[in-house]
């Protein structure tokens, strides 16, 4: 019924339908993390989730910010230009540092 050649030339990517590209990676999220005296939190791994306009969950896990702070995830390329939240929490009592960082963000994905 399908020929080979439809889903060859990438007719059926998962981007082309609404919802697809799920798996698709392609957009990013950057958000900076500071501490309370505005020196930037480097090299801390921090559980993350991300949440899109329709207060749907699209990304969690765990990121290592970089020597300024910033956090970048991966995220489905379907998201680009689009708002989304970042939200992080360390609560598990093995986290370093644990329960102390907390925040929100909003960013554009890019």
């Amino acid at each position: 019924m399908f020929s080979g050649g439809l889903f060859g030339g990438n007719l059926f990517a998962g981007t082309y339908f609404y919802g697809g590209g799920e798996g698709s990676l392609g957009a990013t999220a950057t958000t900076t993390w500071r501490k309370k005296n505005g020196a930037a939190l480097a090299g801390v791994a921090l559980d993350y989730w991300v949440i899109d306009a329709m207060d749907e969950l699209i990304a969690n896990g765990t990121g290592t910010t970089d020597s300024s702070g910033s956090l970048t995830i991966q995220l489905p390329q379907r998201y680009v230009g689009d708002p989304i939240l970042v939200v992080i929490n360390n609560l598990a009592t093995d986290m370093e540092p644990s329960g102390r960082i907390q925040g929100q963000q909003v960013v554009t994905a890019t």
